[in-house]
């Protein structure tokens, strides 16, 4: 009797699934006017994302996790070391996402740090590795 139960909990727990991670990583950089600075800062460097995309039955879910980390300076040479960080979960696949972000700048010696956040959208091709990511909006809150 206890075989005959554990294979037909066995029969009922095996669900076909797949899972499958591409990665990516290439040089991006940002850049624009800081109001709290009153200049322009200009920052690049490594951009690394990266995809899960689990499959199970009739179910989709898809992780993307990002970061950058970019340095460069501001207009007047001040030398800035910045940090993205991304995270978002989705119920479908894409060819694009939309997801939130948040980073940190951080200036060298008297520059002003200052914080960015809003949302960036992430281009995956059609195998699900992604190929690009694009900054769509941002607010700037100035850090003393």
């Amino acid at each position: 009797m206890k075989l005959k139960m554990f294979a037909i909990i066995g029969a009922l727990c095996a669900v076909s699934v797949s899972a499958e991670v591409k990665q990516n990583e290439f040089t991006g950089s940002v850049g624009g006017y800081v109001a709290c600075i009153a200049q322009n800062v200009s920052l690049s460097g490594p951009v690394n994302l990266q995809v899960q995309t689990l499959e199970a039955q009739n179910k989709v879910m898809v992780s993307i996790h990002g970061r950058l980390k970019l340095e460069g300076a501001d207009a007047s040479g001040n030398v800035y070391r910045s940090s993205f960080q991304m995270n978002a979960n989705f119920d479908a696949k894409s060819t694009q996402y939309v997801m939130p972000y948040s980073s940190v700048f951080i200036g060298q010696g008297n520059a002003q740090n200052f914080k960015m956040e809003g949302d960036m959208k992430v281009f995956v091709d059609a195998t699900g590795k992604p190929v690009g990511a694009w900054i769509l909006t941002g607010a700037i809150t100035c850090q003393n």
